[in-house]
């Protein structure tokens, strides 16, 4: 299993909050019955991709980030200290 941490510029809030869960083999997630949900499963395939991308360059971090209101970004792509990319997945949008 794989935590992802909230995006703050600030790392005490960063620790704070909540993370989001992620797993290495979708397969023994539908054993464990982690989620049925193909737009969840796409999203964890993203993460895998992008953690894999982490691996090759350490100078690359992952977050997730959400507002007050629940608005979400599945995935904030830090090189050093700025964002580079945000990622959206979604399997339908409606």
């Amino acid at each position: 299993m794989f935590f992802l941490e909230k995006f703050s510029p600030d790392v005490y809030l960063r620790k704070s909050w909540p993370r989001k869960i992620y797993v290495c083999d979708l397969g023994i997630a539908k054993i464990i019955g982690f989620s049925e949900d193909i737009g969840k499963k796409m999203e964890n395939t993203v993460f895998l991709e992008l953690l894999r991308r982490v691996n090759q360059n350490p100078l690359f971090t992952i977050y997730y980030w959400k507002n007050i209101h629940y608005e979400e970004v599945d995935f904030v792509v830090k090189k050093g200290g700025s964002v580079k990319q945000l990622i959206q997945v979604t399997y339908s949008s409606g």
